[in-house]
């Protein structure tokens, strides 16, 4: 099964209707330092491990239900960590299509440090 898709307009909604979206954002640090999108949890892709990621958001990767949404700068780092946890027999996983490019493109509040 591909890794699913979906909208950065998408994801805003979904944030602003339950609050509890849970959104990767797998740039390097300095990139999410220096632009990052308020409610979304740096996890870079150089130092990303499944393990690791799930247990700091708590959640068992046996039962996990949660959707993940991971975004980077454009797509491509977005889709490959989406891969990573999708082959470690993690299913509900999205890439943010377009990533921080189309988020900002469509005006979507961000934070600046």
């Amino acid at each position: 099964m591909p890794i699913q898709k979906v909208d950065v307009s998408k994801v805003q909604e979904l944030h602003e209707s339950s609050e509890s979206v849970i959104l990767l954002d797998v740039r390097e640090r300095d990139e999410f330092r220096n632009e990052s999108i308020a409610f979304a949890q740096n996890f870079p892709l150089s130092e990303l491990d499944v393990g690791a990621t799930l247990e700091a958001l708590n959640i068992d990767q046996d039962q996990a239900t949660t959707p993940l949404y991971f975004i980077c700068r454009g797509g491509s780092r977005s889709e490959s960590a989406a891969k990573k946890f999708h082959q470690s027999g993690y299913q509900h996983v999205y890439n943010v299509e377009g990533g921080m490019i189309k988020w900002l493109e469509q005006g979507l509040p961000t934070r600046k440090n």
